[in-house]
């Protein structure tokens, strides 16, 4: 899904969710361990797409606090509820990014799941199963290659429904319009 905004200025309200997810989670959900923290994840998938724009003749995209904060938040929702798509939560992805605190000019998203029965694939499969899918998605891969892109932020949780096992995977991309104006710390969170 791609948008580009002529208006910077993107008023945001959003309702407390976290009652909302209980009453709609399965009893038989949970959380499960991936034998790797999210961020380690995170890099791998940010690695993989920066070596697939370079080789497209693209620059690499610089990683994100604020879109690594909402692609992480609407993964932890995918996998909870066990839901896919950019809407899954009610909110438009443009929405959860401003939520963040980051004001996009652009920005798109790819989402993945992988699931097996009944334990969970090594993360590093699930992290080239993720990047195979998109590559091989006109749609994704124009995501990934889109040269307004210049930031990028990767989310990635994994839960248990009943006998399957699912990693929710997403990537945010997106031009921060106060960027261009002034320095931005990529890294951490001032």
């Amino acid at each position: 899904m791609n948008r580009t905004f002529s208006n910077n200025k993107v008023l945001v309200a959003i309702a407390a969710v976290g009652s909302a997810l209980v009453s709609i989670m399965p009893a038989s959900a949970q959380q499960l361990d991936m034998g790797v923290k999210p961020p380690n994840f995170s890099v791998v998938i940010w690695n993989h797409t920066n070596a697939y724009r370079q080789a497209n003749g693209l620059p690499k995209l610089e990683r994100d606090f604020d879109l690594g904060q909402a692609a992480q938040k609407y993964a932890e929702f995918l996998a909870s509820t066990n839901t896919l798509g950019h809407n899954a939560d009610g909110l438009d992805p443009g929405v959860r990014i401003a939520a963040e605190g980051f004001q996009a000019c652009y920005w798109s998203e790819n989402v993945y799941e992988q699931w097996s029965s009944p334990t969970l694939v090594p993360w590093r499969t699930a992290a080239a199963g993720a990047m195979a899918f998109w590559r091989n998605s006109s749609g994704h891969a124009a995501n990934m290659k889109n040269a307004k892109a210049k930031r990028m932020g990767v989310g990635v949780a994994a839960w248990k429904h009943g006998n399957q096992s699912y990693y929710k995977v997403v990537q945010v991309f997106g031009d921060d319009c106060r960027a261009s104006t002034k320095s931005k710390n990529l890294g951490k969170k001032p």
